[in-house]
């Protein structure tokens, strides 16, 4: 079983402790009799530019692949075309990231951005091609692997950003849907939570929420395999 994705696949706690939504995907289906072993390559701050670089260098064979990306890369900032990656990283880019950072906040004020361009992190067409091509390294490693592709829930009390994350997850589903892979949308099932048992802050998710999704991630699992057994 792999993972690659931002800080909701990486988990919670640094290092993750066998709490990750990859950890209990795999416990429950070892509840059923099956045996796992997992590779997590969830990074914090990884936009699907990082996803692909992990893909391509770190990831083991795998016969079930799970790919979240969005949260970071959906981020409207100032002068997007200027990015600094977070993978692989060395104190050169820690160094410029802190400086590009810096220089961004300068530029939050109204009156700067009228000459500042904006936008996302990531384009949406680029997000696109960088998880096709994730889909195509995995495959290469192992042509029978079982895609699934998950949507990034929604963060708090900011609807300009959870209404960016709705429009890349429907162009992952669209994905899933072209790839002959297997998609699952976590909105409906987060919103279900209370905020408290939802998030750990106003970003990132919290035991209960990951518990939900990876549940529904196995179920979408086994309807699939049954499907083609």
């Amino acid at each position: 079983m792999l993972a690659v994705g931002d800080c909701n696949t990486w988990g919670i706690t640094d290092p993750p402790i066998g709490n990750t939504i990859l950890d209990k995907f795999c416990r429950h289906l070892e509840a059923e009799g099956c045996s796992t072993s997992s590779q997590n390559l969830g990074y914090g701050m990884a936009t699907s530019r990082e996803g692909v670089q992990l893909v391509r260098h770190k990831a083991q064979p795998a016969d079930v692949v799970l790919i979240n990306f969005g949260l970071v890369d959906t981020w409207v900032t100032s002068i997007p075309k200027v990015y600094i990656p977070y993978y692989p990283d060395n104190f050169l880019r820690k160094r410029l990231r802190k400086l590009l950072k810096f220089v961004k906040r300068r530029l939050r004020s109204p009156w700067l951005r009228r000459f500042v361009s904006t936008g996302h992190v990531v384009p949406i067409k680029e997000y696109a091609r960088n998880v096709c091509e994730m889909i195509s390294l995995v495959r290469a490693k192992n042509p029978s692997a079982t895609i699934l592709l998950w949507g990034s829930p929604p963060v708090q009390n900011d609807p300009a950003r959870n209404a960016n994350l709705e429009s890349y997850n429907k162009r992952l589903e669209r994905i899933a849907y072209e790839t002959n892979s297997l998609f699952l949308s976590t909105a409906n099932l987060v919103n279900k939570l209370s905020s408290e048992a939802a998030y750990l802050d106003a970003v990132h998710l919290n035991e209960a929420a990951t518990e939900v999704i990876a549940a529904q991630l196995a179920s979408v699992y086994r309807t699939q395999q049954l499907a083609v057994a």
